[in-house]
């Protein structure tokens, strides 16, 4: 099975929310198969910080679409935008 790399830019709900906080419920939720690569924090404003996740999953037919939506079933994330998609072995 082919494996990908989803890179997603994750808005929490609120400033108060911190990144190691939402990472935690993120991989609380993902699928087997599913796991985070790598992380980063994207400082917005007045405290806000995005986090962006490299997430490697299966490469089947609707994966992309499991993801998202475990990702926006997450109660303290308010938006997710999927920056970049590529094969494992790609650099994202």
């Amino acid at each position: 099975m082919e494996l990908l790399v989803a890179r997603i830019k994750i808005l929490p709900k609120d400033v108060a929310i911190k990144p190691d906080q939402l990472l935690k419920e993120i991989s609380a939720v993902l699928l087997e198969g599913m796991a985070i690569r790598n992380s980063t924090e994207d400082p917005i404003a007045f405290g806000l910080v995005a986090l962006i996740v490299d997430i490697k999953f299966e490469n089947e037919e609707g994966s992309m679409e499991k993801l998202e939506n475990l990702l926006n079933s997450i109660e303290n994330i308010s938006q997710i935008e999927v920056k970049a998609v590529s094969k494992l072995s790609t650099s994202v």
